[in-house]
């Protein structure tokens, strides 16, 4: 995917841990690397599980990928209209239902707009500003029709981009597997910038999430926390340099431009997979403006950074900074 690839050292940690342990449902346990959704997924958890996980990522990957030709998110983009996997049409319903609840910042079907930005990174030519105009007149949900059966069609000049939310959807099908097996009393999926967390420890202590400084350098806090999901969304890392001038990852719809966020980082914990991931890329869009609602939500919990080195952290969030 295009758009998220904040470091977590959180998993590693946790991984590291568990491998530590001498109960005799602990020897179950293994540990395996995958690449999928062009990153390293790092899965510690029952034996069998990480043998279905494994397919299932695989499966989600094909289904969401945009660029490869033997992507299904691809395919349709391409052809305009399609009879679609179960995966990518209830992938595709979740996505807009979410954007429909919390807002259009960030949409499956903004890669009219972000494509270009792609092509600028391959290219190392910035974008004509008439191109992004024109390409703003073909975001919207609205371009996504759904028909018979899986059909599902892309109107006008619309193309799906899964960067915003890809990640959080395969986790959260990583615990469908978890929950369904009953194998895994506990279990650490890392996609670096989304995690699942799952389970309980062994010792029946809290997960240890470290948080990579916004400047890049060390760790800026800690946050201890039960099972959940969370994602991480920052401009810092992931960059791209045309005539000497950096460009983060990360578009702003609104503009067709990379974000000029006041936020350098957004972290956000909550109970899906796929909410966390959206908010974290939303969140880190607003900026501060927006920052004190999202702080008062009771269904997740935000640590977010500002580029002067303030903190917003959600309360009842155990946040420990360095």
């Amino acid at each position: 995917m295009f758009f998220k690839n904040i470091s977590f050292c959180s998993a590693i940690a946790a991984i590291l841990f568990f491998c530590s342990c001498t109960s005799d449902h602990a020897a179950e346990h293994s540990t395996a690397e995958l690449f999928v959704m062009d990153t390293v997924c790092s899965v510690n958890a029952d034996k069998d599980d990480i043998k279905t996980i494994s397919s299932v990522l695989s499966r989600i990957d094909t289904a969401l990928d945009c660029f490869s030709k033997s992507g299904e998110i691809h395919a349709l983009n391409e052809k305009r209209s399609m009879n679609c996997s179960e995966d990518l049409c209830d992938f595709i319903k979740k996505t807009t239902s979410l954007s429909a609840e919390y807002g259009n910042e960030v949409i499956v079907s903004g890669g009219a707009v972000t494509m270009l930005w792609k092509e600028a990174q391959k290219s190392e030519i910035l974008p004509e500003k008439n191109d992004i105009l024109h390409s703003l007149g073909n975001i919207g949900d609205n371009f996504i029709s759904f028909e018979s059966g899986n059909v599902i069609s892309l109107k006008n000049e619309c193309m799906l981009d899964s960067g915003a939310f890809a990640k959080g959807y395969a986790l959260d099908l990583c615990k469908d597997v978890l929950d369904s097996s009953g194998n895994s009393d506990y279990a650490v999926i890392s996609m670096t910038s989304s995690v699942l967390l799952y389970g309980k420890k062994p010792d029946n202590s809290k997960f240890n999430v470290e948080i990579r400084n916004p400047d890049g350098n060390g760790i800026i806090g800690t946050v201890k926390t039960d099972a959940c999901f969370l994602s991480t969304s920052g401009g810092y890392e992931r960059f791209f340099t045309v005539d000497g001038e950096n460009y983060p990852h990360i578009i702003d719809l609104s503009t067709g431009y990379p974000t000029q966020s006041d936020l350098t980082s957004v972290t956000v914990f909550c109970d899906s997979g796929i909410l966390s991931d959206y908010l974290s890329t939303k969140i880190l869009i607003e900026g501060t403006e927006n920052i004190e609602n999202h702080l008062e939500s009771d269904l997740y919990k935000v640590a977010a950074f500002d580029e002067n080195g303030n903190s917003y952290i959600s309360k009842g969030l155990d946040f420990h900074k360095k």
